[in-house]
């Protein structure tokens, strides 16, 4: 079998050599946090929030609650699972309804804050529920009580506000943008160096042919 000519093989882990450098910053690069927000109102009207940093994929409102570090009481049934107590407020699992049993009639009510900024009572368990990046959920201890008004951007803060969250910037001057390498920038020069090395290859197998 013929050995590949040493500048051919010189080239070859060149080439190699540069596509890996390039490739090992995207690499790197882990992905960017998701972020949540919870709120949690006791019958006496004081408020808990928590702000849930996950990765993909979302999670659901239950998953959400479970990572809040509020000590939720579940009971499973027909419906799914259903919280009993948070926060030490509540009822035990084996009567999860245990102040539900007449007039007024308080448990833990379940609501998800809308895109237009209302609070709407979520008739699906939680459980069934998709949170997603600057979603915010809330659990209400009592009867008719609603959530405050408090937004995404007060629980987890500006800086971690979803793109369409954040407010217009006032009109200026716009900026020169700086010339920084674009990915498909990247994507094509990886490109062109990998398809020089086959290039090599395809010579080198003609030539040693002929």
């Amino acid at each position: 079998m013929a050995q590949i000519p040493t500048p051919l093989r010189d080239a070859l882990r060149l080439a190699l050599i540069a596509l890996l450098l390039w490739a090992a910053p995207a690499l790197a690069q882990s992905p960017e946090p998701q972020c949540a927000g919870l709120l949690v109102v006791h019958g006496d009207g004081a408020v808990v929030t928590r702000c849930i940093a996950f990765d993909a994929p979302p999670l659901s409102g239950l998953d959400l609650l479970q990572r809040a570090d509020l000590d939720p009481v579940l009971a499973s049934g027909g419906l799914g699972a259903a919280v009993c107590a948070l926060d030490g407020a509540g009822c035990p699992a084996t009567d999860c309804f245990c102040a539900c049993k007449g007039t007024p009639c308080a448990y833990w009510t379940y609501y998800r804050r809308e895109a237009e900024g209302a609070w709407a009572y979520s008739g699906l368990g939680a459980a069934a529920t998709t949170v997603r990046h600057g979603d915010v959920d809330a659990w209400v201890w009592g009867a008719g009580l609603d959530p405050p008004e408090m937004d995404f951007a007060a629980i987890c803060g500006e800086t971690a506000a979803p793109p369409d969250a954040q407010p217009s910037p006032s009109p200026t001057a716009a900026p020169i943008p700086e010339e920084t390498p674009s990915a498909e920038a990247g994507n094509y020069g990886a490109f062109l160096l990998l398809a020089g090395a086959l290039a090599l290859l395809a010579l080198f197998h003609r030539t040693r042919r002929r």
